[in-house]
């Protein structure tokens, strides 16, 4: 900041706006679109669904009030941890993979520095526009999507930890008593982020380094051939902790506002379109 400016800051605003709203529109959009379509309910509240008739109703009504709100059951709780994890799993790798062109020009917009403190390999990118189109003209689309292979692993893991824990640890947070209803879905976001934290900056490290490094004539990176090379890499040289936790503190402080926001507007946004009681059948990714 004292050589940059306080703007400098702010460097990559506008792609890594556009690349949230792409990725997380695709990412919550799909893993919704499978718990509609029961994807992640368990046998119990599949036979409801389908039955559908006002006895079924009234059973799901009596024995939702003495379950759960998350709607596990002692038979089936695992299972549908399981199904939520691999819909969050699948969500995150399609909006990593139609999001990956807008982070690979933040990325390489937000190293970039003056000489004086220029650290690693520099872009000269002017805007988000003229990023995209020099490097389709060099590379074409395979530049665009270059280090894809590093995000979608990433945004597996963090989307099917976030979105199939999320719920649980809310579940938990209403059942201790620890604040007021309106603040249970904002301690719930904080404390799922440690967790995405501890499995995700290694992943982050990984992926930030294949998307800022230099490539060749080809639109090849020259530092590291992909995600396993690149992971290898770092280990070796410097250590698994020391290298694969470089900044972690700072990615919680990014990570848990960005949690609280997300996840409490998806949360809110699902009680106003779907109606206050939706999910009281025990799908609790649809819970009130």
């Amino acid at each position: 900041m004292r050589v940059e400016g306080i703007l400098a800051l702010q460097k990559g605003l506008g792609p890594a706006i556009l690349y949230q709203f792409v990725m997380n529109g695709v990412r919550l959009g799909t893993f919704q679109t499978l718990v509609n379509r029961g994807v992640t309910a368990d046998n119990e509240m599949r036979t409801r669904e389908q039955g559908g008739h006002t006895r079924s109703m009234r059973t799901m009504s009596s024995g939702s009030s003495n379950s759960s709100s998350s709607g596990i059951s002692s038979n089936s709780g695992g299972g549908k941890l399981a199904r939520s994890a691999l819909a969050g799993a699948l969500g995150g790798a399609l909006g990593g993979v139609v999001g990956s062109p807008l982070y690979l020009v933040k990325t390489q917009l937000q190293s970039r520095a003056l000489q004086a403190i220029a650290v690693g390999h520099q872009h000269h990118h002017t805007s988000t526009y003229q990023a995209l189109r020099e490097i389709h003209m060099q590379h074409g689309y395979r530049g665009l999507w270059r280090g894809v292979e590093g995000a979608v692993p990433r945004l597996m893991l963090g989307s099917a930890l976030q979105l199939s824990t999320f719920s649980y640890i809310k579940e938990a947070v209403r059942k201790w008593g620890w604040v007021d209803e309106g603040w249970v879905p904002v301690l719930a976001s904080l404390l799922s982020s440690v967790n995405i934290i501890l499995f995700m900056e290694p992943l982050d490290v990984v992926r930030t380094r294949l998307y800022n490094q230099p490539t060749d004539e080809r639109g090849r990176g020259i530092y590291y051939r992909g995600f396993v090379d690149c992971f290898t890499r770092v280990v070796e040289k410097e250590g698994f902790f020391h290298g694969m936790y470089k900044g972690a503190g700072a990615a919680y402080f990014r990570m848990a506002p960005q949690a609280i926001l997300g996840l409490s507007f998806w949360d809110s946004f699902r009680r106003i379109w779907y109606g206050r009681g939706f999910g009281r059948n025990g799908n609790e990714e649809m819970e009130e």
